[in-house]
């Protein structure tokens, strides 16, 4: 990782706009200050992509309804996103996400075993 002090990031506002809007800060403007300051460490390059900005703002993001003219996911992708953010929610705890989710733990093994064969 880089300084932030060693040059100059960008982080544009039209690209990430929806992500930085719909987080809900709990740690008001420091947090959004450690969020930027984290994406500029972590960039290679003079700009933020979402992909450097937190786990939580991008898993936030992940979880809206499309606007008008995105690709609207199928249940299942949708399915695979909240299963995913709870599972981040407990720190990784399969049984306590199981009980989240209302499903066995084998039924949640299936459907992470069946999400790691498609990447």
């Amino acid at each position: 990782m880089r300084s932030i002090t060693s040059s100059v990031c960008f982080l544009n506002p039209l690209k990430h706009s929806e992500a930085l809007q719909r987080y809900n800060y709990p740690g008001n403007v420091r947090e959004l200050e450690n969020i930027i300051a984290r994406g500029c460490a972590v960039s290679s390059g003079d700009s933020i992509e979402l992909s450097h900005l937190s786990e939580n703002l991008r898993l936030q993001n992940g979880t809206t309804l499309p606007g008008k003219g995105e690709k609207i996911p199928t249940l299942e992708e949708q399915e695979e996103i909240y299963i995913r953010w709870v599972l981040s929610e407990l720190d990784g705890n399969q049984t306590a996400a199981a009980t989240v989710l209302g499903i066995n733990r084998s039924s949640l093994w299936r459907k992470l075993k069946t999400y790691q064969e498609k990447e």
